[in-house]
C-alpha cells in the first residue's frame, strides 16, 4: 500500500514517526507489530491513496483543462 498511494503514503509515515516521537517523550510506544496494527496501518494508507487518487487528482487535472481552456 505504500507503494500504491505514493506519494500520500509519505505523509502517513511521516505522521507515523511524529506520533511515535510524541509518544517516546511521554514515555509511551506505538502498538508492536500484530495484525490489528497492520490492518490499521494498511486502512490508513488505504484512505490515503483513494483520497489522493480518487479525489484530489481529479480535481487537479479538471482545473488545469479548464485553465489552459480558458487560455486558449
Amino acid at each position: 500500500m505504500i507503494v500504491l498511494s505514493f506519494p500520500a503514503s509519505l505523509v502517513v509515515v511521516v505522521g507515523f514517526i511524529f506520533a511515535g516521537m510524541l509518544l517516546g517523550v511521554c514515555g509511551l510506544a506505538l502498538p508492536a507489530s500484530s495484525k490489528p496494527e497492520m490492518v490499521a496501518t494498511w486502512l490508513l494508507l488505504l484512505v490515503a491513496g483513494y483520497i489522493q487518487w480518487f479525489l484530489v487528482l481529479p480535481k487537479l487535472l479538471d482545473r488545469w483543462k479548464n485553465h489552459h481552456d480558458r487560455a486558449a
